[in-house]
């Protein structure tokens, strides 16, 4: 079984399957928390005894590759956009889109948050405490960090990398950039050696990111690097599903390449997911950077190979919106 799937838009003009892909991956934002508190991976702050296998294999299996997911399609859309709308127009809409909700987040849901989680934790709270606070409610505001924002960290990493695509194509330097990256990806003949190079970039990438928070955090003595409210960790993490998804949007050929359903990609996947969901995360170093490699190469090729499926699934979209 091998089928090719390329960014195709229906008679309409919309992308009928990344339409879809969106609105599960929102969708499934508030399940995939519920199910966390029943899972027995104990890795979510609010927890019950009362947990299920079941719960928890989807649950560790969406959390591998549900924000990848965000950030690839993300990158994928921003360079289709851009060839079609002016730069200064399309960071006007993201300003819009992204940053209303960052301040109104900021400055009102999260003091009310921190108040509450404070007042929490004064109570004797654990999963309070668990969250960092102290019950004393000045030290605690003072003391947020990236709890400021909390669930919403994706906002401002959003607004960074969409900063710097708008920087680099009102340069006209976009353009270059991505056709250089796409042209070494093309370089490597037929359509697995592309396929792996995404794989070994995805992965080492993950292992770069987590080595730099854990350097930090055991070298340098900080716990969790932060700016204000966005935490470089996951700025980091996220930016190589971004910068791919910008790379295989800007490039219809390269598209061929990587949006294939075949089985060897399945096994590929299949296997990846099946290791991390069987296996927790070691605690000494090397075992460690094994799995975040395992975990940023399976989570792009999850993704990868969903999108190609949809495309598959989805291709005219008149049947499904009429």
């Amino acid at each position: 079984m091998t089928t090719r799937a390329e960014v195709n838009r229906g008679s309409s003009g919309r992308l009928h399957h990344i339409d879809m892909l969106r609105a599960l991956l929102m969708l499934q934002v508030l399940p995939f928390h519920v199910a966390s508190i029943y899972a027995g991976n104990g890795d979510f702050i609010v927890s019950s005894s009362d947990t299920s296998w079941l719960v928890t294999v989807i649950s560790r299996a969406v959390g591998i590759f549900s924000m990848t997911g965000f950030f690839l399609i993300s990158g994928l859309l921003t360079t289709l956009y851009l060839k079609r709308r002016d730069a200064g127009q399309w960071m006007r809409m993201r300003l819009q889109r992204l940053g209303i909700p960052f301040v109104f987040g900021l400055f009102l849901l999260s003091p009310l948050s921190l108040i509450g989680a404070s007042w929490a934790a004064a109570q004797g709270s654990t999963t309070a405490i668990a969250w960092g606070m102290t019950g004393d409610l000045r030290s605690d505001m003072l003391g947020a960090g990236r709890n400021w924002i909390g669930h919403l960290w994706f906002l401002p990493t959003l607004l960074i990398y969409s900063a710097a695509v708008w920087w680099l194509a009102r340069r006209g330097l976009l353009s270059a950039v991505l056709d250089r990256v796409a042209a070494h990806l093309r370089y490597f003949p037929g359509q697995f050696l592309p396929y792996l190079i995404v794989l070994l970039w995805l992965g080492v990438f993950r292992v770069a990111a987590s080595m730099l928070v854990w350097t930090c955090r055991h070298v340098l003595g900080i716990e969790v690097p932060t700016l204000i409210v966005i935490d470089i960790g996951n700025w980091l993490v996220y930016l190589a599903p971004f910068l791919l998804g910008l790379t295989i949007g800007h490039d219809p050929k390269l598209q061929q390449k990587l949006f294939i359903v075949s089985w060897l990609r399945i096994l590929l996947v299949s296997s990846g997911l099946v290791f991390l969901i069987l296996l927790s995360e070691p605690g000494d170093l090397l075992p460690r950077a094994a799995y975040r490699f395992v975990w940023g190469a399976t989570a792009g090729l999850t993704v990868l190979l969903i999108v190609a499926w949809s495309a598959r699934l989805v291709k005219d979209g008149s049947r499904w919106t009429s």
